[in-house]
């Protein structure tokens, strides 16, 4: 007697492929520092504490003085930037009829690009939000009147803040057709070295005075955000595999990891594909600042210039840019005046960031 054998899919093989096929779907998201967590399970309201690193100034001690006077000591405090998940268990999930996989050759892992598709589309909802409701300390409005000035104040501003990593200009639909409408621009602008069989590749327009131009429809038409891959941090966690489910695997890419699950429901002759995982994103603050002391005007005849550091929460890592509008210098009202005080030491002020207009 002749025996059919059965076709066996490797459900980790094909977790991995989709893992592939999810996270190359995504513009946004992969400018964020993003990092696997696995031990969140049991933390308080679904939450992960991210640790921010501060700074410790450097001390001088006068040559032969007198030792009238010890050295300084600082104290070291790692501060924590809390990231909650909840709200952020994203899903796909399928079925399949027997009809389906007999007649119209419809398998589980066939639906792979089309779930991949669904669950990247809401992450990038997720990271869109988190930065368009970010506190920016700074917006640069009215920039039509002169896009290459408006850009070079983002560049400044975030070179005085300090503001590390890889400088992305993150634009709208209008944003962007006005952009290209400008001959400074266009003619300006470098090719970009992004794939062009992924999202990203597709997005990016190319480099110009230090930024990677990337448009994205999930960001306002007329506006554009100067930020950096240090600006924002996201998460993924994936969900435990049941003992009970006979199909399950998980896989990793690209710091993303999720889950699949397939089972058979008897009472209904229907196959169940679900693809899931945790996501959370928020920006980063920074709990310190350090100035040095001709930032504040003052100064130590016999040692120099010398550090000192601004204690606060603030936010520094993201430029908001408009079409249209005025600037607004958002630092000021950061950290119970605090950001005031910084705004000042670093001659940040609301006149600097003026677009001039070329034709007045």
């Amino acid at each position: 007697m002749a025996v059919a054998q059965h076709k066996v899919i490797d459900a980790q093989k094909v977790a991995n492929t989709f893992a592939g096929l999810a996270f190359d779907d995504l513009v946004i998201s992969q400018f964020m520092t993003t990092t696997p967590f696995e031990r969140f399970h049991g933390t308080e309201r679904s939450s992960v504490s991210v640790k921010v690193p501060t700074l410790l100034p450097a001390r001088r001690y006068a040559m032969r003085n007198d030792r009238s006077e010890p050295i300084q000591y600082d104290v070291y405090e790692e501060q924590e930037r809390t990231l909650n998940l909840s709200g952020g268990h994203i899903y796909s999930g399928v079925k399949i009829i027997d009809e389906q996989v007999d007649f119209d050759d419809i398998q589980a892992n066939t639906l792979i690009p089309v779930q991949a598709t669904a669950v990247t589309r809401d992450t990038e909802y997720l990271s869109a939000d988190a930065i368009a409701n970010a506190p920016h300390p700074v917006t640069i409005g009215g920039t039509e009147k002169n896009h290459w000035r408006s850009l070079l104040i983002a560049r400044n501003v975030l070179d005085k803040l300090r503001v590390d990593g890889q400088r992305i200009l993150l634009v709208g639909s209008d944003y962007e057709m006005s952009l290209l409408d400008d001959k400074r621009f266009t003619t300006s602008i470098s090719a970009g070295d992004g794939r062009a069989d992924t999202a990203l590749g597709n997005a990016t327009l190319g480099s110009l005075a230090g930024f990677t131009v990337v448009r994205s429809n999930l960001v306002e038409p007329d506006a554009a955000y100067a930020l950096t891959t240090s600006s924002f941090f996201s998460a993924t966690a994936t969900p435990y595999i049941p003992q009970s489910v006979p199909f399950g695997a998980s896989a990793s890419y690209r710091g993303y990891t999720l889950r699949w699950l397939q089972d058979y429901d008897v009472d209904y002759y229907v196959n169940r594909s679900v693809v899931d995982f945790y996501y959370g994103v928020s920006h980063v603050e920074d709990y310190q600042f350090v100035l040095r002391d001709e930032e504040f005007k003052s100064l130590d005849k016999k040692l120099g210039h010398q550090e000192r550091v601004l204690d606060g929460n603030f936010y520094l890592r993201s430029i908001k840019l408009t079409l249209g509008g005025t600037s607004e210098l958002g630092l000021a009202d950061q950290s119970e005046g605090k950001g005031a005080t910084l705004a000042s030491a670093l001659k940040i002020t609301e006149a600097g960031l003026v677009v001039p207009d070329p034709a007045a």
